[in-house]
């Protein structure tokens, strides 16, 4: 059983990235090439921030099966963002946060735990006003076995 690390509160943020989007059998290649994407930027120095990015999943349609999901950095207030970049506002949630350690490649087991364990038998339900979201910090060493992500997960008690 996955369990959580901590719960916290984070107030709004905006953020810029690159988006796309997806569904479930294609994410890991379609969410895989928006990093890329979004890694040529990163590399460039282009970002204010430099130690914290997110990927977010957001606007998830139950009919279809597909979301949209955004590799981004916080959008500082003088900050413009690129032309081709979109922004999404993330907005102030209490969190249930997650650590995933290990291969990016793997994350989608994480989620599976935390949707389908952990979240069915908590006394936690999705908070449909929040949005769920990866957050990648200096705990992130994607070459390394003990990288990590951390997954926070907008909750209200049931």
């Amino acid at each position: 059983m996955i369990e959580v690390k901590k719960f916290e509160t984070r107030k709004a943020i905006k953020v810029m990235g690159f988006n796309t989007k997806t569904d479930m059998q294609n994410a890991s290649k379609d969410c895989g090439d928006i990093w890329h994407k979004f890694d040529e930027y990163w590399g460039k120095g282009y970002f204010k921030t430099k130690n914290e990015y997110y990927g977010i999943s957001h606007d998830y349609d139950e009919k279809t099966g597909k979301f949209s999901y955004m590799a981004a950095v916080t959008l500082e207030d003088d900050e413009k963002p690129y032309e081709e970049m979109e922004t999404l506002n993330i907005p102030q949630a209490y969190y249930a946060v997650f650590e995933h350690i290990g291969d990016v490649k793997t994350m989608s087991q994480t989620f599976n735990k935390i949707f389908q364990e952990w979240l069915p038998n908590s006394e936690y339900t999705y908070d449909p006003k929040g949005k769920d979201f990866e957050l990648y910090n200096e705990d992130f060493k994607p070459h390394e076995k003990e990288s990590k992500v951390y997954i926070y997960l907008p909750v209200i008690k049931k």
